[in-house]
């Protein structure tokens, strides 16, 4: 005996045993004229991952219950009941309705997973288009298993509507669809999938290879999504807040608010408020962003604390003091304070930014050292958190006694020399040069006082032989500088 023949055979046995009991096991019995409902059709659409069901321990069924344009059971419903893989069997609401006992896993009639959908995108809501999906798996002898559909407006307390019935087509894995129009009711509704082979139809009539998965699925619109945000948390003038928001149906207008005071609003994307700060008092305030879809749902951002800053900070020099005199390195600070926060001070040396710091004690060592002799005009400048600048001025007088300078012009490099020799020296310095004294060698000559500065040498007074010349220049303050070195030759 083959095994058709046999499962055809254990069929009439079964149909004997339960006959008057409201289960069908007759094979081949073609469906009552009642289940001549509109013909699925093979699904068009791919199959996405948004909004995947979860076994909800509650219905004891796959539910989605976030606001979405789908749901899938995925792989939850893999199988049936004891004859397969099927994970929390028998996955209908509230395990109402049991799986068929008997069979083998995709070999026998099994819904192996339900997928609804709206047909323009758009949330589930009344009046809404949806496409359901199911992917079952058919008897060799397909012509004898037939797929229902139903549809509950209440999960909670499901009474189930017929919407599609019709044979199965092919044998093995196979996605069959039908669309239907969404209807008022709760919120949470749901749909059930049958896959039976010969039975009478019905959302729960028991037989042998009956496989019922239920799917549960939120009718709604969701709430926007908003989130605010500004350049600076620490601001004054005009301030641009700025607002990301989005919804399934479409955003209606995004108002803008200080606390509890309405600031404005924006009706189209990109969503943003110029917002005159002037108008409010220097202070800590808290921005948010309320989000309007066209359903009439809202949305309020997380809160931004916010400081407005429109006084600009105050600053004074407390070294040097107007009309010092300075030199060589010279310590400039500054006192500064603001309402909310002083980044820095800059310190300018004739509208030339010398350096800055950006803590207490406000300070800079001046090198005034190459500086020109001469007054300059310092500058503090003190800048707050919110972009606000002030600054104080005093004009001091820079004084660095330079070292002097100079060289010998004579004898020239090489010269020979012979007799007196008149050595001279061409010496400058900015305060003035007080005297120049020779050397040949690391022998001391004589020195002058007055210039030009020049001395009569007496070669005579030295033996013959290579030399050089060097003279020591002194300015009135003590500074001192050594000339280049000039070689000659005493010859007699």
């Amino acid at each position: 005996m083959n095994f058709t023949r046999s499962r055809q055979l254990i069929s009439v046995v079964a149909g004997l045993m339960f006959a008057g009991c409201g289960v069908d096991y007759e094979p081949g019995l073609a469906p009552p004229a009642e289940e001549s409902l509109p013909s699925l059709e093979v699904a068009t659409q791919a199959v996405s991952t948004e909004n995947m069901a979860v076994y909800d321990t509650t219905f004891m069924a796959p539910a989605c219950l976030g606001f979405g344009s789908s749901c899938d059971t995925g792989t939850l419903v893999d199988g049936r009941g004891p004859r397969g893989p099927e994970s929390n069997a028998p996955n209908t609401l509230f395990s109402s309705c049991v799986d068929g006992p008997a069979g083998t896993y995709h070999l026998d009639e099994s819904v192996d997973r339900v997928r609804i959908y709206t047909q323009d995108g758009g949330p589930f809501l009344p009046g809404k288009q949806v496409t359901v999906e199911a992917t079952v798996w058919a008897y060799h002898l397909y012509a004898n298993d037939t797929f229902d559909l139903y549809y509950a407006t209440d999960a909670n307390a499901p009474q189930w509507t017929q919407l599609a019935s019709i044979q199965a087509t092919q044998a093995g894995a196979h996605v069959l669809s039908a669309g239907f129009t969404l209807s008022e009711g709760e919120a949470l509704q749901a749909i059930r999938a049958v896959f039976r082979y010969t039975s009478s139809a019905g959302p729960c009539v028991a037989a042998n290879y009956t496989d019922r998965d239920d799917l549960v699925f939120r009718l709604g619109d969701a709430p926007p999504a908003v989130s605010l945000s500004v350049e600076s948390p620490v601001a004054g003038g005009t301030v641009r807040l700025s607002a990301s928001a989005s919804d399934d149906l479409g955003v209606d207008r995004v108002l803008f608010y200080a606390g509890s005071q309405y600031l404005g609003y924006d009706p189209t994307a990109p969503y943003a408020l110029n917002w005159n700060s002037t108008l409010y008092i220097d202070g800590t305030y808290t921005l948010t962003a309320r989000a309007v879809d066209s359903a009439g749902q809202t949305t309020t951002s997380a809160p931004i604390t916010f400081v407005v800053d429109n006084t600009a900070p105050s600053v004074a020099f407390t070294a040097p003091s107007a009309g010092a005199l300075l030199s060589g390195v010279s310590t400039l600070t500054a006192s500064a304070s603001d309402a909310n926060d002083v980044v820095r001070v800059e310190f300018l040396a004739d509208g030339t930014v010398v350096g800055s710091d950006d803590s207490q004690p406000y300070a800079l060592d001046w090198n005034t050292i190459g500086i020109a002799n001469g007054t300059h005009l310092l500058t503090a400048k003190a800048y707050d958190a919110a972009g606000h600048v002030s600054e104080a001025q005093v004009q001091v007088t820079v004084h660095n006694d330079l070292p002097p300078t100079g060289s010998i012009t004579a004898p020239g490099s090489g010269a020979v020399l012979s007799g007196t020799v008149n050595i001279s020296v061409n010496a400058l310095d900015d305060l003035g040069v007080d005297r120049v004294t020779f050397y040949i060698g690391t022998h001391y000559i004589t020195w002058d006082g007055t210039p030009p500065y020049s001395i009569n040498f007496n070669s005579l007074n030295y033996i013959n032989g290579h030399y050089t010349l060097t003279a020591r220049i002194f300015d009135t303050a003590g500074n001192m500088t050594v000339t280049a070195e000039v070689p000659v030759t005493i010859q007699n």
